[in-house]
């Protein structure tokens, strides 16, 4: 009795470790963008676009006007600048 409830129990971890492997087609995520453009000041209608990764300098203003938009997947970095920390 006892081995056939091991059994069981071994038989459902297989189960259950296979089942959560997939292959998964639908992977979105793409190659890691190597270009980093810097950000700063006041931005003009522009795209960021998920092949680069951009650096947001200090304070980083998009306008009255002005359309910044952002493809899904872009990667955004802040580096703060110690000017405009109040203490």
């Amino acid at each position: 009795m006892k081995k056939a409830i091991y059994l069981f129990a071994s038989m459902f971890m297989l189960g259950a470790t296979l089942n959560s492997c997939s292959d998964d087609d639908n992977n979105t995520s793409g190659p890691v963008p190597t270009t980093t453009i810097e950000l700063t000041g006041d931005l003009t209608t522009r795209t960021l676009t998920k092949d680069k990764k951009y650096l947001l300098k200090g304070q980083v203003f998009v306008r009255t006007g002005q359309v910044l938009t952002i493809q899904p997947g872009t990667v955004i970095f802040g580096d703060k600048d110690k000017r405009y920390i109040n203490h």
